[in-house]
């Protein structure tokens, strides 16, 4: 099973607010070409994500990760051209 589908089958109703918030932000930096917010609205939503499938080692995992992921995304180009 992924981790979204997890996530969609345990998600709570603040989980779900939680998860429209972050992909807004994500949404706006992405309209604004604002690649450092994205990257950290971009790695938000990736650990709601997490979070809504209340599997805590998924989220150590995630929050681990967090470093390089955000190295790896600030690398990237068009990091704001998602939409």
């Amino acid at each position: 099973m992924s981790v979204a589908s997890l996530a969609a089958r345990n998600r709570s109703d603040k989980d779900m607010k939680r998860l429209r918030e972050a992909a807004s932000a994500c949404e706006d930096a992405a309209e604004h070409d604002d690649p450092e917010a994205f990257v950290e609205a971009d790695y938000r939503f990736h650990m709601e994500v997490a979070a809504a499938t209340k599997n805590t080692l998924l989220v150590d995992l995630y929050g681990e990760l967090r470093g390089a992921v955000r190295t790896m995304m600030r690398e990237q180009p068009d990091v704001t051209d998602v939409i």
